[in-house]
């Protein structure tokens, strides 16, 4: 994928309404999805990052935000009525390398700053987001996305490249 700017919709990825997403099938057991992002969250309800998307109710996201005026990283865990967010770490100023390796029972997250060193943010089981769990039959997309959470955002999020490759 070429480089690409995201604008921010005000829809929250929960929701039905359309945030700003770019979606990408799933055809591996065993693969990883990785994309550069810059972004710099203004307020706290902006946010950008990777999702790995089944539907508004069952999805993970590792997403770029800002909590007490700290630029950070966090996995946003969705399944069904359940809702987990996990901290990963603080992030300085400038792009991040986010990924999510994949294979037949989980998916293994993470990212890394402007070092280069990948850091685990944690993992979301495979079963969460299956067609089993979550219904449907279209199956799972890894994507890029940008979203105000139900507020105007003001940044947009520029993704220096996406890539999907098996494993």
């Amino acid at each position: 994928m070429a480089s690409a700017s995201a604008a921010a919709s005000s829809s929250k990825c929960a929701i039905s309404v359309t945030p700003a997403m770019v979606l990408r099938r799933q055809q591996d057991h065993a693969c990883r999805f990785e994309a550069v992002v810059d972004f710099e969250p203004g307020t706290e309800n902006e946010e950008a990052g990777i999702s790995v998307w089944m539907n508004e109710e069952h999805h993970y996201d590792l997403s770029v935000v800002l909590k007490g005026g700290q630029k950070q990283v966090v996995l946003k865990k969705r399944v069904g009525d359940m809702f987990m967010e996990m901290p990963a770490g603080r992030a300085g100023s400038g792009a991040l390398k986010l990924a999510v390796t994949a294979d037949e029972k989980e998916y293994t997250f993470e990212w890394a700053g402007a070092n280069g060193d990948l850091r685990k943010a944690g993992t979301g089981r495979v079963r969460g987001v299956s067609t089993e769990v979550a219904g449907g039959f279209t199956g799972v997309y890894f994507g890029l996305y940008s979203t105000g959470n139900g507020k105007k955002c003001e940044v947009p999020a520029d993704f220096d490249y996406a890539e999907y490759r098996a494993v």
